[in-house]
């Protein structure tokens, strides 16, 4: 009976699948070193300042918005400097509508949101990595036994 595939041919095709479902699994751990230590460098308080209007009209990535409010949490001036224009945007609009309002409570409550998002989508990467870890590690075990047979 004539073979279609040679041995040796079918081991290279196992060992460069394996080199690639191994080269994924070390760039989904790199992913995961990363999410779990990401480049959390203190912003200083002028960088928080101009960050400001970006965090109140809602256009500030996750990671920004992270290290924006762990200064703004820490740093009264800055805080200050958030209410103010808070107080400014939000107020000038509510004041031309005739609307009541406490500015300060939805501050705090437009930050606390946020940092409420933030954990909600930190888990829900961390289980995104996790599960994408497993299926790599699951591929190359399954991938290791069909070709050490």
């Amino acid at each position: 009976m004539k073979r279609l595939f040679h041995e040796a041919d079918i081991r290279d095709t196992g060992i460069s699948l394996c080199n690639s479902l191994v080269t994924c699994f070390l760039e989904s751990i790199l992913m995961w070193f990363f999410f779990f230590f990401p480049d959390m460098t203190n912003l200083t308080c002028k960088q928080a300042e101009k960050l400001i209007p970006s965090f109140l009209r809602d256009e500030m990535d996750n990671r920004t918005k992270k290290r924006f409010l762990a200064h703004v949490e820490n740093c009264s001036f800055c805080l200050e400097e958030l209410s103010i224009q808070f107080l400014v945007t939000t107020g000038m609009q509510r004041l031309e509508k005739g609307d009541t309002f406490d500015l300060n409570r939805e501050l705090k409550m437009k930050m606390a949101t946020e940092k409420r998002h933030l954990r909600i989508l930190d888990s829900l990467q961390r289980g995104l990595y996790a599960t994408e870890a497993f299926s790599v590690m699951t591929a190359v075990l399954l991938l290791l036994m069909v070709v050490l047979e």
